[in-house]
């Protein structure tokens, strides 16, 4: 199969941010020794869905994934998450409750991995010349998907808060959440977009689905990954990250790239004051000037009709004695 320029979702793989690319188009230098510190991991991630419609030549392209644990979701009281509230893959079949595993359609390599239920993020996923090859990708088939689907709401039924749950100001400035159910909707937000009447009209659908992207998010803030179908090539079972992991790395980012913008600011109206400043002295400076011209102005012209003029009328009357006789009509007597 030729690979595609842009990777296609239901699919695991290995990815791993990028903070010095994220960062350098702001030429900011403590920006770029911030982000040179970071050291990004690889994670393991389920790719969940695309966020705008792909076309070819893009630099990235807007991915919501799902990162994958090697143990159960740990216990959040406040948001009523619990251990047995995850799915496993197989190989691995240990759950508390005995619930089933998703079965990808190949061997998975890993025998210790979880999907958390309500774990998401929004990411850039970077184009590669080459495109992705899909030869080695690990899918989930839709009857795996929907059975997933299926288990979450029942996790979800047996939660004391409400699914949709309200995400952060940060959150819903880069657009994710760690507490999102399908990229941070729920299933009533899907039924919205395709249960239409056919007076709605394709261009509202297609408004709300946002195949343009979401034009409220920070795109900028969304962590920019490399991304790989190949997972044992970038990932040993031992040295899968805890998926937490990735969220403080965004967060890290996050800020180093809002403290950036806000030195930029700060210079731009520092200029602007500075400019306009040296402005106003060059609007007093010209005044001054102006009205120093306009005296001088003022003394040649007195100096000129007081001495200059008589002279050159007393040399040009001659002169205009002779001229005028041209112009003088002759008489005609008109009368006998």
């Amino acid at each position: 199969m030729p690979p595609h320029f842009c990777p296609m979702p239901y699919r695991y793989a290995a990815v791993r941010m990028d903070p010095v690319a994220m960062v350098e188009h702001l030429q900011d230098p403590i920006a770029l020794s911030k982000a040179r510190a970071i050291q990004p991991k690889t994670y393991l991630v389920f790719m969940e869905g695309v966020l705008e419609l792909p076309f070819p030549g893009k630099p990235w392209y807007r991915f919501c994934v799902c990162p994958i644990g090697t143990s159960l979701r740990p216990e959040d009281n406040a948001n009523d998450f619990r251990p047995e509230m995850c799915i496993p893959i197989l190989p691995n079949k240990s759950h508390p409750t005995g619930r089933l595993p998703l079965v990808p359609d190949r061997a998975f390599p890993f025998d210790n991995c979880y999907h958390w239920m309500a774990l998401s993020i929004y990411v850039r996923v970077r184009a590669r010349p080459e495109g992705f090859e899909e030869d080695h990708a690990i899918r989930l088939s839709v009857d795996e998907r929907l059975r997933m689907d299926g288990l979450w709401e029942e996790d979800d039924d047996g939660r004391d808060v409400e699914t949709d749950d309200e995400m952060s100001s940060f959150d819903q400035r880069i657009g994710s959440s760690s507490h999102s159910i399908h990229s941070g909707g729920t299933a009533s937000d899907t039924e919205s977009m395709v249960q239409h009447s056919p007076a709605d009209g394709i261009g509202d659908v297609l408004a709300q689905m946002n195949i343009f992207g979401d034009p409220t998010h920070d795109t900028e803030l969304f962590p920019l990954v490399d991304l790989w179908f190949e997972i044992t090539d970038h990932l040993k079972q031992e040295d899968i990250p805890d998926p937490m992991e990735i969220f403080k790395e965004r967060d890290e980012i996050v800020k180093i790239i809002e403290e950036a913008r806000a030195r930029a600011n700060f210079a731009l109206n520092k200029s602007l004051l500075e400019l306009n400043a040296g402005c106003h002295k060059a609007s007093e400076d010209c005044t001054g000037t102006h009205e120093a011209v306009d005296v001088d102005t003022k003394r040649v012209k007195d100096l000129l009709s007081a001495k200059y003029l008589p002279r050159l009328r007393r040399r040009c009357q001659p002169f205009i004695r002779r001229l005028r006789r041209f112009f003088i009509p002759p008489y005609i007597p008109v009368w006998p």
